[in-house]
């Protein structure tokens, strides 16, 4: 079928129409790199419980030793949740994602108490401030200009 598109094209013959169609057909045959003869791509959610289902054991055993106090099979859990239900936030990088998460996880404490100390640190908690030392009403609206 011809198209009703016309490009115009130069040449060693000089200037002349050609069929749309006709010309991207052979750009897309001689000059693209991947082949189009490929299987759609699966869908978000299927992409998630593949990758998911078919965690290497070597990888989760070198998550488990870089992240020791954190319970890495309920973090993929929930790592795997937070992707199914945000998928407005869609993430192409799973691997990247999830030890992005085992490290905040770790960061904020972790299920399982360290055993190499990484995670010892004591959180501040600021002391109560005696109530002599605390502003009145008014002289709270003084500082701020209120009247």
């Amino acid at each position: 079928m011809i198209s009703r598109f016309k490009i115009r094209i130069k040449d060693a013959k000089g200037e002349r129409w050609a069929d749309s169609k006709l010309v991207f057909a052979h750009l897309i045959k001689n000059y693209m790199k991947s082949e189009l003869t490929g299987s759609k791509p699966l869908p978000y959610k299927n992409k998630v419980d593949s990758f998911f289902r078919d965690i290497n054991e070597d990888w989760v055993e070198a998550l488990c030793e870089s992240y020791p106090n954190v319970d890495v099979q309920q973090e993929l859990g929930f790592a795997k949740a937070w992707l199914l239900s945000n998928t407005k936030n869609a993430k192409s990088d799973f691997k990247k994602f999830v030890n992005n998460w085992l490290a905040k996880a770790m960061r904020n404490g972790g299920k399982i108490e360290a055993v190499d100390g990484r995670a010892e640190h004591k959180r501040h908690i600021a002391k109560a401030t005696p109530e002599e030392d605390l502003a009145s009403p008014e002289e709270i609206k003084k500082m701020l200009g209120i009247k």
